[in-house]
């Protein structure tokens, strides 16, 4: 068997994707998976939106028949950014890739091999003390729970509430776009006008636009 996304079309191929062998081969390897991963989809921050969940629905897995050895490793909030989770991480490379070959950040790293492979900086240092820029871009492609957005959201239902503090949002450029998705919309719908009412209306003093940044980065 090959795997479908890395291997090259060629005229005359014959390609069967569905067949009992193959079937079992997939199930096979999310058993795997699931075996090395924390039973804790009630309170991971991917709930409802994990492509480990989806699969394991979709290939109807309903008992574990394998071991699970789930290993001890610390969870990495320095940054105040993004959280990392390497328990969680299927070791699938998608963050390797986009913070590498993407971004040219080199932050992440593969650590050790075989079944002690993790994700984690290189000199197993924290994220914080790591080249991380804080893009969030490694968080955007994490298809389970190993690497997700710090919440801050308790903190700043507080601040709304107190009638002494002024609230300022930030918004970055991305979100005015990014946010209709979650939202079932269009991708590229410009919800400028929307987020910025939305932001007033459930108690923020002001909201700043962040445009100047970006254009320079861009630029």
């Amino acid at each position: 068997m090959v795997r479908a996304c890395s291997t090259p079309l060629q005229p005359g191929m014959e390609i069967i994707t569905h067949d009992p062998e193959i079937v079992q081969a997939r199930r096979t390897v999310l058993e795997l998976i699931l075996s090395n991963h924390p039973n804790e989809c009630l309170t991971c921050a991917r709930n409802g939106t994990c492509e480990l969940q989806r699969l394991a629905e979709e290939f109807g897995i309903r008992r574990e028949r394998l071991p699970r050895f789930v290993p001890d490793l610390p969870i990495d909030e320095s940054t105040h950014s993004v959280v990392l989770d390497p328990r969680k991480c299927i070791k699938c490379g998608r963050c390797i890739i986009v913070c590498q070959q993407l971004q040219n950040v080199w932050a992440l790293s593969m650590l050790e091999r075989g079944v002690s492979t993790r994700i984690s900086p290189a000199g197993e240092i924290e994220l914080a003390d790591s080249p991380c820029i804080r893009c969030g871009q490694c968080s955007a492609h994490c298809p389970v729970g190993a690497i997700y957005e710090y919440d801050d959201t308790d903190p700043v239902w507080d601040a709304l509430r107190d009638p002494s503090v002024y609230c300022i949002a930030q918004v970055a450029p991305a979100v005015r776009v990014s946010l209709g998705e979650s939202f079932g919309m269009e991708p590229g719908t410009d919800l400028s006008g929307k987020l910025f009412a939305s932001l007033r209306r459930i108690g923020f003093d002001a909201v700043f636009d962040t445009n100047v940044g970006p254009d320079i980065t861009v630029i």
